[in-house]
Parts: C-alpha cells; structure tokens; sequence
C-alpha cells in the first residue's frame, strides 16, 4: 500500500513540478552563460576601439600625417575590436544554443525514463518466468 502512494506521489511530481522546474534550471543556464559572456554589452559596444584604444592627434598639428596616422589607427583597433567582440559573442551563443539542446533532449529522456524502467522491470520478469 505504502509503495503505491510513494509510486503516485512520484509520478504526480515527476510529471508536473519537475517538468516546470526542469525549464527553469535551463533558464538559469541560458542566463548564466549570456551574462558570463557578456553578450548584451559586447552587441551594445560591437563598434568600439579594442580596450578603448585610440590614437589622439597632436595638439596644435595639423599635418596630414598626424591626422591619417590617427585615423587609421581608430579606425584599425574598431576592427580589433569588432573582429573580438563577434568571436566571443559568437562562443557564447554556441554555449547557449548546446545548453538549450541537451535540455531538450535531457527533457525527453525524463519524460521517458519512468516509462522505461516501468518496462524493463515488466520485460526482466518476464524473462524470468519464461526460464523458470
């Protein structure tokens, strides 16, 4: 009698509280890993100089190459920067995306698993019996 209402009661949470539960540690994992790497400010900052590196001009100079100098240079560390910020974005979103696909199919297979030891133990007496 106990084992048939400790088996209820486990169903009863199996199916219902821990699948919401489920979605939410998924959440969190998502969550964690944009934060982790930054991907809101990296995709707010993408066209910023690298380390905020930049070359000012001299003052009081205006010679072409004081100013060509300089512009090349920003507009080379916004490259950097852009090129660094793409590829760490881009890892992020890669965890992110392995995140949501192992909890999908890690989904799945809970939502099976009780079913499958419910068969197993049905297949194993089963075979038991038929030996006997």
């Amino acid at each position: 009698m106990k084992f048939t209402i400790l088996a209820t009661r486990y169903l009863v949470w199996h199916y219902s509280q821990a699948l919401t539960d489920w979605w939410r540690i998924v959440g969190n994992f998502v969550w964690f890993f944009f934060h982790m790497f930054s991907i809101g400010l990296l995709s707010r900052t993408l066209f910023a100089p690298f380390k905020r590196l930049q070359e000012e001009r001299k003052k009081g100079s205006w010679k072409f190459e004081d100013w060509g100098g300089a512009i090349i240079i920003n507009i080379l560390m916004r490259f950097v920067g852009f090129g660094v910020r793409t590829v760490i974005i881009a890892i992020g979103l890669v965890f992110i995306l392995f995140t949501i696909v192992i909890g999908v199919i890690a989904f799945v297979l809970w939502l099976i698993l009780p079913l499958s030891v419910a068969f197993l133990l049905v297949f194993g007496f089963s075979q038991l019996f038929y030996l006997l």
